[in-house]
């Protein structure tokens, strides 16, 4: 008698921990509010914005690397860094590289603070256009913009 008081004390004890990890708050993470932007050239050949693959970033707490259609992630209120800008980026001028908000080029971003190390510093044009210096060294130029 003693043995199955024991353990059908054991058996509520492990079936009360098990229910207590079992609260009406949802338990999972909240969703992160990403959104999409572009860095770009501009393309004489095409006459069209391209995007610029292989330009690793951080925005916020995450790091990338810019896809085929230059898109970056961010979460509004980042501070986003683009690493080693250079001269083999751009298919027509060194230093045109521009922010866009849609993959095809049609709306740059425009007004958006931003500074390098180079010393370069302002509001992007608003075509999204931003100023650096492609043969900053040793590696590029790195330019932080304010989302």
């Amino acid at each position: 008698m003693m043995k199955k008081r024991i353990l059908v004390t054991v058996g509520i004890l492990f079936l009360a921990l098990g229910l207590s990890g079992c609260g009406g708050g949802g338990g999972g993470s909240a969703s992160i509010p990403y959104k999409k932007a572009y860095l770009q050239t501009y393309d004489p050949e095409s006459d069209s914005y391209v995007g610029v693959e292989g330009v690793a970033y951080r925005c916020g707490p995450d790091e990338g690397v810019t896809d085929a259609d230059g898109t970056f992630r961010y979460v509004d209120g980042d501070r986003c860094t683009f690493y080693d800008l250079d001269d083999t980026l751009s298919l027509s001028d060194p230093d045109l590289l521009y922010l866009g908000v849609s993959r095809d080029g049609s709306l740059g971003w425009g007004n958006v603070p931003y500074q390098c190390i180079s010393g370069y510093e302002g509001l992007t044009e608003p075509t999204g256009r931003f100023q650096f210096d492609p043969w900053w060294e040793p590696s590029g130029d790195r330019c932080t913009f304010e989302f």
